[in-house]
């Protein structure tokens, strides 16, 4: 498999975009051409002064768990290396191992949602931990588009990472109720 560019930095340019994000896969044979286009569009993105988000994942059917420091820290350090200005990763699931692979990265981290969460209430703990450990916030897609009322969800997110607020605490102010 080639991994392709699918747009242009000039194109988000002329949409009005804020920055551009783009995918970068680990562990399989099409990583150098995945990592490849990472780093020309972090290139193309340079000369035209628009910020790169690069989400480095781990993939194959020996990676189980994405989400292993070792996976989250090499990732981190690739799209350093290739020219990103934020990485979009998974939490480890411990707040002192995260807050190390923040205090050794050289561009911020942001969570992504990952897989599905038992509870609400967990998925906002998680929230809770990576911020406290030194995220900069979420790039969440289903973990707040998949619910019944997205403005709370947001509204949430925003309490736990912008006003310091612990999960439980937006759970009841919010009277958050658990969804499938």
């Amino acid at each position: 498999m080639i991994n392709t560019l699918s747009g242009s930095v000039e194109r988000a340019l002329r949409l009005g975009v804020h920055a551009v994000a783009a995918s970068g896969f680990l562990g399989r044979d099409y990583a150098f051409d995945s990592i490849t286009n990472l780093s020309l569009l972090a290139k193309s993105c340079e000369q035209w002064g628009m910020p790169l988000v690069a989400e480095i994942k781990y993939v194959g059917k020996d990676i189980s768990e994405p989400w292993r420091p070792k996976y989250v820290e090499n990732g981190v350090r690739v799209a350093h290396e290739v020219g990103a200005d934020l990485v979009k990763t998974y939490y480890t699931g411990d707040k002192s191992i995260f807050k190390t692979i923040i205090e050794n990265s050289a561009i911020p981290i942001a969570i992504l949602g990952g897989p599905r969460k038992k509870s609400i209430r967990d998925m906002l703990k998680a929230v809770e931990d990576a911020v406290d450990a030194g995220a900069v916030g979420v790039i969440f897609g289903r973990n707040v588009w998949h619910k019944r009322d997205v403005a709370k969800m947001s509204r949430v997110l925003y309490k736990i990472i912008y006003e310091n607020k612990s999960a439980d605490e937006v759970i009841k102010e919010e009277n958050l109720m658990e969804e499938n």
